[in-house]
């Protein structure tokens, strides 16, 4: 007599259709959450005299994450231990073409965008810890062809503001903006503020924002700082970078 061979009909039990919700909605927070923490992560730098801010700022070669972007250790041609050239142009807020303003004692240059939140709040609560220091020259330069101007946000927390809208723009329509943006921003009092044309872009082809470029009274940069600056970090770095106390 032949033992008949028992058979195993198993069948998946289809999961309800709240547990998929579910599980769907914790796997795009999670994806969210990463997203915007690798949208703030800090930069590792690998360039010699680079410093890094509190947070990473933007690149303009990258792109975007989370409405942040994250940003390459080489920030531009300007890179530390050369000698800065006095003789680039840069255009004023009347849109005429000039070269910097340079202090007696070092100066700092910030090229920046208008809509750049991680530059408003540098503009807004960080430089002007620095900018009325006597010897000081401080160059706040746009350099991303574009309109729109940033909400800086509150102090605290820092980098709580927002980006604004952006929208191709000429020097002229960069000038117009930089006008109004210097008007919202109270003033900027201590800060020469400019405007990059195409060929100077192109010569120092920063490929983050907000750079800050620390040049001692010799004309020699001695440090470039990348991303936004809290308003300790600011004092602190004109304190090491330039030996001078705000």
């Amino acid at each position: 007599m032949k033992a008949s061979a028992s058979k195993s009909t198993s069948r998946a039990v289809p999961m309800p259709r709240w547990a998929v919700w579910t599980m769907g909605g914790a796997l795009a927070l999670s994806l969210c959450g990463n997203a915007y923490a690798l949208g703030r992560q800090r930069i590792a730098p690998t360039t010699t005299g680079v410093s890094v801010g509190s947070s990473v700022g933007h690149s303009l070669t990258a792109g975007k994450t989370s409405g942040k972007r994250t940003a390459p250790p080489t920030v531009s041609n300007i890179t530390a231990g050369a000698a800065f050239n006095w003789n680039t142009t840069v255009r004023t807020l009347n849109d005429h073409s000039t070269t910097l303003a340079r202090g007696s004692k070092g100066t700092i240059v910030e090229l920046m965008a208008s809509w750049c939140l991680f530059c408003g709040y540098t503009d807004k609560y960080a430089l002007p810890t620095i900018s009325k220091t006597p010897g000081v020259a401080v160059d706040v330069i746009d350099v991303y062809p574009a309109t729109g101007i940033a909400n800086p946000g509150p102090e605290n927390p820092p980098f709580s503001g927002k980006d604004g809208r952006v929208v191709t723009a000429d020097t002229a329509q960069m000038a117009t903006t930089m006008q109004q943006y210097k008007k919202d921003y109270g003033g900027m009092p201590g800060m020469n503020l400019y405007v990059a044309p195409s060929a100077t872009r192109a010569l120092w082809k920063p490929r983050s924002i907000p750079i800050l470029i620390w040049i001692n009274k010799a004309g020699i940069v001695t440090k470039v700082s990348v991303g936004g600056l809290l308003p300790n970090q600011a004092q602190s770095l004109m304190q090491s970078a330039l030996g001078v106390h705000a």
